[in-house]
């Protein structure tokens, strides 16, 4: 977008790219940004999310993974699910990693501090969208423990600071929610915004994690990112695993489930005391021995110098 004369860009006038990165295979945009309008160009998919749940046709077989030049996958599992559900048999398929997860585990990366300098326990409540099953995998349980969140705010003031951290799309789902609306939605906000002892995160969340001694939620691609930071983790939602593909169960597997609300105050108890850990660690199996942007760029020169030889 132009700025300056408040224009969408024309890609094939205005930038004439060699190489286009796609970071989102769903019709978010204007039409001349899809795919079928890019087809005269390299284009490469990295996949914005985690993607574990058992929506095969949405994730691996919608017009980006098919028609694109590379689609950088995350692991083996991902590679396997292309071959059987995309049309194109997952022939574009590259295993590369996941990139938004390389500042877990990489030396290089420098993380700045998000949270509040004081010796209280910081743990991260980070609600979907999924409100009312609008959702195919429909794991939001926010309706029913929006208020129970507020009261253990207020009961551990003392020993915890707390990050709100809600999906992108929730408070728009509120502000239309019949029993929510615009101003409980904004009290709401208001209180994680306002309160002693927490604190409203709504931009990006890796030093959000980092920083952290712990994590409440029931997103979906949480449930595999944060086991990278290897700290413990309360799923809000024990009900979903046939929704999930078998890489999703895997994460899901390894993480503790609450059952009942009271497993919440237990759970954030058990933060305070040092008790609390995951039910198994699955890290070594996440993290990819070249990282995954070194990889895609390795496998971008070696295909370009493999056409410059055959050009010779």
């Amino acid at each position: 977008f132009n700025e300056e004369t408040k224009t969408w860009l024309d890609v094939h006038k205005d930038i004439k790219p060699d190489i286009i990165f796609i970071t989102n295979p769903h019709n978010l945009t204007l039409p001349q940004y899809y795919i079928k309008n890019l087809m005269g160009k390299l284009t490469c998919y990295v996949p914005y999310f985690e993607q574990i749940c058992d929506d095969y046709h949405a994730h691996f077989n919608n017009d980006t993974t098919n028609f694109c030049w590379r689609v950088f996958q995350i692991n083996d599992l991902h590679k396997q699910i292309s071959q059987d559900h995309s049309y194109g048999s997952g022939e574009n398929v590259v295993v590369t990693g996941y990139p938004a997860t390389e500042p877990f585990y990489s030396e290089e990366y420098k993380s700045t501090r998000v949270w509040r300098k004081n010796s209280k326990k910081k743990i991260i409540i980070a609600p979907h969208h999924s409100i009312g099953n609008s959702t195919k995998l429909a794991n939001s349980t926010f309706i029913d423990n929006a208020d129970y969140f507020i009261e253990l705010a207020n009961l551990h003031n003392d020993d915890v600071d707390f990050a709100f951290k809600p999906h992108p799309l929730l408070k728009q789902k509120l502000y239309e929610h019949k029993d929510w609306g615009k101003a409980r939605t904004d009290q709401y906000w208001d209180f994680w915004k306002n309160a002693d002892n927490t604190q409203l995160e709504t931009g990006p969340y890796i030093n959000l994690f980092i920083g952290s001694d712990a994590m409440i939620h029931d997103c979906s691609s949480f449930i595999i990112e944060y086991l990278y930071v290897r700290k413990p983790v309360l799923y809000l939602n024990s009900d979903i695993r046939s929704g999930l593909n078998v890489y999703g169960q895997m994460g899901f597997d390894a993480v503790l489930k609450a059952q009942k609300k009271s497993d919440i105050e237990t759970f954030i108890n058990d933060v305070i005391s040092g008790q609390a850990k995951n039910v198994a660690d699955i890290t070594e199996k996440l993290i990819p021995k070249t990282t995954p942007s070194v990889a895609i760029l390795n496998n971008l020169s070696n295909a370009f110098l493999t056409e410059r030889n055959n050009d010779i």
